[in-house]
């Protein structure tokens, strides 16, 4: 009978099984690369990662870039906001306050008188005064007459609409009234309308004096007038150059040039409206020395030139 044989390799096989049983098991280990494909595929998962973190600071700095962006955008709006308030608050305040000569207080309407225009003030204005006015005590009366009735009132009706009385101690208060001399009514005397009262008290007493001639101003009243004319000078304080324009020391230094003005014409229009209107008529004779001013009622018809606000 044969037995089957045994090669030296099923001998070698057969000890290496029966050493493995003897030794004790051992933890897994893990696998170790050892091909140049496990270094790539490991270098491209590293990649990866590298690219999602870039990725994710890229959207951070966008994010941070959009609020940035968004509190610029709110920063330069509320800038704009502001700006613009304070630009409306400033042109309300203005036209509430207007410039030096409107009312501050509102009782004449800021507009009238304003914008302030380029005007010229010469012959053809009907309150000019010839420069030889004074040559004669006739001539004199006859100015001085025509300057009254082109201005014949310097009041205006309250009309309930109170101004407001800037005090010496800084207080405001409501301005008070003062009674018109036939009809009892409320009125307030507008400032530059006095101030053209005195230019004409001015003119009056300096042409009879020139003539050595007493007028019907006290001496108190001319200084009063003097004092009423240098306060709007020093008020105005119109600092606006002005030359010799036809060569020099021809003719004054006032001729032939512009200057910026409020618009008389029309505060006198406004305050001759008969709703506010004051006028009033001399009952004193030809030659008296003295005037005699009373209220005409009721209000009469406006002038052509008192329409416009010429007189």
């Amino acid at each position: 009978r044969l037995q089957p044989t045994t090669t030296n390799g099923d001998k070698l096989q057969k000890k290496m099984d029966r050493l493995k049983s003897l030794w004790p098991p051992t933890h897994a280990y893990k696998e170790v690369r050892t091909s140049q494909s496990d270094d790539d595929e490991r270098q491209s998962e590293g990649s990866e990662e590298n690219l999602r973190e870039q990725i994710a600071t890229l959207e951070g700095n966008v994010w941070c870039l959009r609020v940035s962006l968004l509190i610029t955008v709110v920063t330069l709006m509320l800038v704009t906001v502001f700006a613009v308030f304070d630009r409306v608050t400033s042109v309300r305040d203005a036209h509430k306050c207007g410039h030096i000569g409107s009312d501050h207080s509102g009782f004449v309407p800021p507009e009238i008188g304003e914008p302030g225009r380029w005007t010229i003030f010469d012959k053809s204005s009907p309150y000019y005064i010839e420069e030889d006015t004074f040559y004669d005590l006739n001539k004199t009366k006859m100015v001085v007459k025509k300057l009254k009735s082109l201005h014949n009132s310097s009041n205006v009706l309250v009309n309930d609409n109170w101004a407001d009385w800037h005090k010496p101690d800084g207080t405001v208060a409501k301005l008070p009234a003062y009674y018109s001399t036939v009809s009892y009514r409320q009125t307030y005397i507008i400032r530059s309308f006095h101030q053209m009262h005195c230019l004409i008290s001015i003119t009056e007493e300096y042409g009879h004096r020139v003539h050595n001639v007493s007028s019907q101003w006290a001496p108190q009243h001319v200084a009063h007038c003097l004092n009423t004319i240098r306060e709007a000078i020093m008020c105005l304080a119109d600092a606006s150059p002005m030359t010799y324009v036809n060569g020099f020391a021809v003719g004054h230094v006032t001729d032939d040039q512009k200057f910026m003005c409020r618009d008389w014409s029309a505060l006198r229009k406004w305050a001759n409206d008969p709703v506010r209107g004051v006028r009033y008529k001399n009952l004193a004779p030809e030659g008296a020395k003295h005037d005699n001013y009373t209220e005409i009622i009721p209000f009469p018809k406006l002038s052509p030139d008192e329409e416009i606000g010429l007189a």
